[in-house]
């Protein structure tokens, strides 16, 4: 298993191909989420990511903010394989690849409420009320790094 952190431009067709397919796979077919994936917040990410020979495992991409906040948003985490340590792993490479990469001192995230506690592990603390988007309870999270 692989990690890459690369740029939009730094993506191959075909890794990106992969990502989107599996983003798909897990957010629109498993948990039924009828939403626009594809909302060119991409060219603007990092995109964090394990892969080996069958493909992308895990995704999340890391979406900075104002030139002037000192802040990033990850989202579209998702990993192929639940329950594994994989999705620890990416998350941890995520925060890191944040600081790294942005030098930011918060990370904000909009969790499904049922994930709150994965997210919690992290440091992250609940900022929002839950709320509704896309058909599922979500809340607002922050981790000051």
């Amino acid at each position: 298993m692989e990690l890459h952190v690369k740029t939009y431009d730094q993506l191959t067709k075909d890794e990106l191909y992969a990502i989107l397919h599996l983003r798909a796979e897990i957010f629109v077919v498993e948990q039924d989420i009828v939403y626009q994936d594809l909302d060119y917040k991409d060219q603007e990410s990092l995109h964090v990511f394990y892969q080996d020979d069958a493909g992308v495992q895990a995704y999340l991409r890391i979406i900075p903010q104002a030139a002037d906040a000192d802040e990033v948003v990850i989202g579209r985490v998702v990993t192929r394989q639940h329950h594994t340590g994989l999705g620890t792993s990416l998350f941890q490479e995520g925060i890191k690849a944040a600081k790294t990469h942005y030098g930011v001192s918060r990370i904000k995230i909009m969790s499904q409420v049922q994930a709150k506690g994965f997210y919690e592990k992290f440091g992250f603390v609940t900022t929002s009320e839950p709320f509704m988007e896309e058909g599922i309870l979500h809340q607002n999270m922050i981790l000051n790094v």
